[in-house]
C-alpha cells in the first residue's frame, strides 16, 4: 500500500511519468495532484531551459556576425583584383555579339554574385560551404569568398560591355 502523501520532488522525470501512468487518481487524489504539480514544474523548468538555450544560441550566432562594414580600401582592392582576374578571360573569348537572351543571363549571373558581394561589404559576413564566414573569425576564407564574387561580377560586366551590340 502506498503512503498517503509522497514527495515527488525527489523523483526523476522518468519515474514521474511512470507514476502518472500507474496512479489511481480516484483512490489517491492528493498524490495525483502533487504528481501533476511536480510534472508541470519539471516541464516548465525544462521549457524555460530550452528557451534559455535557444536565446543563448541566437545571441552567440548574432555575436559571430559583425555588422561593421568593410573599409573603402578593402572594397576597392577586392573589386580591382576581380577586374584584373577577369580581363584575360574576356579578352580570349570569341568576338561574337551577345543575344538578348545571353545578355539577360549575364545580368542574372551578375546579380547572383553581386548581391552576396555587396552584402559581404556591408555586413562583414557571408555564407560559405562550412556556414557563416566572418571577417573577424576567418579573414582568409572571407576574403576568398569576396574575391570569387568580385571575379564573377567583373567577368559578366565585362562580357556584357564588350559583347553587347
Amino acid at each position: 500500500m502506498l503512503p498517503s502523501s509522497l514527495d515527488y520532488t525527489k523523483y526523476t522525470q522518468k519515474e514521474l511519468l511512470e507514476a502518472l501512468e500507474s496512479i489511481d487518481k480516484d483512490l489517491y487524489p492528493e498524490n495525483y495532484e502533487r504528481l501533476v504539480l511536480a510534472l508541470s514544474k519539471r516541464n516548465s523548468l525544462s521549457e524555460s531551459t530550452v528557451c534559455l538555450n535557444e536565446s543563448q544560441l541566437v545571441t552567440e550566432n548574432s555575436s559571430q556576425r559583425s555588422n561593421v562594414p568593410c573599409s573603402l580600401k578593402r572594397v576597392i582592392t577586392v573589386v580591382v583584383f576581380g577586374l584584373l582576374g577577369s580581363i584575360p578571360v574576356v579578352a580570349q573569348a570569341e568576338p561574337s555579339k551577345l543575344s538578348a537572351e545571353d545578355f539577360f543571363l549575364s545580368v542574372l549571373i551578375f546579380l547572383m554574385a553581386g548581391f552576396p558581394l555587396l552584402h559581404s561589404f556591408v555586413c562583414s559576413w557571408t555564407l560559405s560551404r562550412n556556414g557563416i564566414v566572418t571577417r573577424q573569425k576567418d579573414n582568409f576564407s572571407f576574403t576568398l569568398a569576396q574575391l570569387f564574387y568580385s571575379y564573377i561580377c567583373s567577368l559578366f560586366i565585362l562580357f556584357a560591355i564588350v559583347r553587347w551590340p
